[in-house]
């Protein structure tokens, strides 16, 4: 809100421009949240390029504060050599600019000590600080037993460079930055990926995404990972622990059962998936399972009993619903505190504990239904296929 209404103050301000760098409570960094650095090689078409993707992502909805880290420095002296002189004079540029070098800013000749005092000698034109820049071309240049003016090796002239020349893969970059706000970053980031593929970019010049985007895209493609990582490992060891294939997968529709909470849940309190949205639907493979657990390990216990399936599932039902809903309610309650925001800094966990809220209720809800008719299901299906190979090893006989 302070960030809004400083823009609106810098609206006023005539004939300028005024930025905003936004942090969050922690003391992070401001950051910029969309980071998109222009490379290429001649830098008057790259500032171009850079000022046009700068205009581009300005008007898509939410971003806010475009700009460039391309700025003019202090006026400076200019000296172009011209190669193809040097080369026939037999000089290098490395000479020409020593030659300057050494005529401007001087050259250390030495120390020069009385006592225990030392001070070193410089040797430089006299009058070089105030002299005219156009008599810098009878500056002479020594070449191989001669010397030449420099205005016949190279032009001067007044002229303005940049502040600072980033470079990277042996290119010049420019960067590109602006924030987000009241969106999503990679709805946002989509929109401008779209509206810069339609932007011509000449031979030799490219748009990369870093930053928060770059960030967020790995961090996404590590978390998934580590969910396939979760799901495979705990289903291995829910193998070893049945002695079965099938028994671990009707354990295991908990999680897709959970999964459905959690995304409603985000849908409902308007939160989007993020890192800690993530990690919450992650941590939702350990916990929304253990309602599968209680239920199938304590119907097969009552089959070990002489109970059928049917008579099993309906006893386990009614016996585990207690400990199930005690438990659920249990880590709802907890996660409460960290959904509502209360405590200071929490926005950024809301999401996680949204997830694990939304992902506990259904599974304890379709876990009691969905289970059950799966499981009765699979166990139709195993007997149907022994009375058929029963049939058909009679049929043989």
């Amino acid at each position: 809100e302070i960030a809004g209404d400083i823009r609106k103050l810098g609206s006023t301000i005539k004939d300028g421009r005024v930025f905003v760098s936004e942090s969050d409570s922690r003391g992070g960094g401001g950051g910029s949240a969309v980071r998109i650095l222009v490379a290429g090689n001649d830098p008057e078409k790259l500032n171009e390029l850079s000022e046009q993707v700068r205009d581009t992502i300005s008007r898509v909805a939410g971003v806010t504060d475009a700009r460039t880290d391309w700025a003019l420095g202090q006026p400076e002296v200019q000296i172009n050599v011209d190669h193809n002189r040097t080369a026939h004079y037999g000089i290098s540029v490395k000479d020409v600019a020593d030659t300057a070098r050494a005529a401007i800013n001087g050259e250390n000749a030495g120390i020069f000590r009385d006592g225990d005092k030392e001070v070193d000698m410089v040797v430089r034109l006299a009058g070089s600080n105030t002299m005219d820049i156009y008599n810098l071309e009878n500056l002479l240049v020594a070449t191989n037993g001669s010397t030449i003016a420099l205005g016949q090796v190279a032009s001067i002239d007044y002229g303005s460079g940049p502040k600072s020349i980033r470079r990277e893969g042996k290119q010049r970059v420019i960067t590109v930055t602006a924030g987000v706000k009241d969106r999503p970053l990679g709805d946002v980031m989509g929109d401008i990926r779209r509206d810069l593929a339609k932007v011509d970019m000449p031979m030799g010049y490219s748009v990369k995404y870093t930053g928060q985007d770059q960030s967020m895209r790995e961090s996404f493609s590590e978390l998934g990972a580590a969910l396939v990582l979760s799901v495979v490992l705990v289903y291995m060891v829910l193998v070893m622990l049945y002695e079965s294939f099938i028994t671990p997968l009707i354990r295991m529709l908990s999680l897709p059962l959970g999964i459905v909470g959690a995304l409603t849940a985000l849908a409902l309190t308007n939160n989007n998936l993020n890192i800690f949205t993530l990690i919450g639907i992650i941590m939702l493979d350990g916990l929304v399972a253990k309602n599968g657990t209680l239920l199938i390990d304590y119907t097969h216990t009552l089959m070990e009993k002489g109970r059928n399936l049917r008579e099993a599932l309906i006893e386990a039902g009614n016996t585990r619903l207690k400990p199930i809903i005690m438990t659920t309610i249990t880590m709802v309650a907890g996660m409460m505190p960290t959904a509502l925001s209360i405590t200071e800094g929490a926005e950024n966990r809301s999401g996680m504990a949204w997830v694990i809220i939304g992902g506990l209720i259904t599974s304890t809800i379709f876990t009691l239904f969905v289970i059950p008719v799966v499981y009765t299901l699979i166990d139709d299906w195993r007997n149907r296929r022994k009375s058929k190979k029963e049939v058909l090893h009679t049929h043989q006989a």
